[in-house]
């Protein structure tokens, strides 16, 4: 396990590597079947798989790693509502009507990153899912 200190927020860092984990799942099966679709499949089947996750423990394959998870502010567990579609897919709505109003997407990023230097170290998404990462 890397400390966290050495790489900064670690729920930031759980989201990176929970997305690296897919690809690299994505890319065993893209290289099993020899297509773009087993790619895909593996993509969307690692995407399934932490939806899932999220939704039973609050923590991603990355988060599992790192010792955290995801719990509402009140300290229950967060859920499919607040653990997934709050915190990931309003944000996801969110970056769509933005990109479609042609406003730069990156404020939104920075705007939520920003967010984890602050008193409370919740991030957009955490505000608006009404969520916090603690430690698992």
């Amino acid at each position: 396990m890397l400390p966290r200190a050495l790489l900064g927020h670690s729920s930031l860092v759980g989201a990176c590597l929970g997305g690296l984990a897919g690809l690299l799942d994505g890319g065993s099966a893209l290289l099993e079947t020899g297509t773009h679709l087993g790619m895909l499949i593996g993509l969307f089947g690692f995407a399934a798989l932490q939806v899932y996750l999220i939704s039973i423990s609050g923590q991603t394959v990355g988060k599992k790693w790192f010792r955290i998870r995801i719990v509402r502010t009140d300290g229950s567990p967060a859920g499919f509502i607040h653990g997934w579609g709050l915190r990931s897919l309003v944000p996801a709505m969110g970056i769509a009507v933005l990109t479609a109003l042609m406003v730069p997407v990156g404020l939104f990023a920075i705007a939520d990153i920003a967010l984890v230097w602050s008193a409370q170290r919740r991030t957009l998404h955490d505000r608006i899912a009404g969520t916090r990462v603690v430690d698992a």
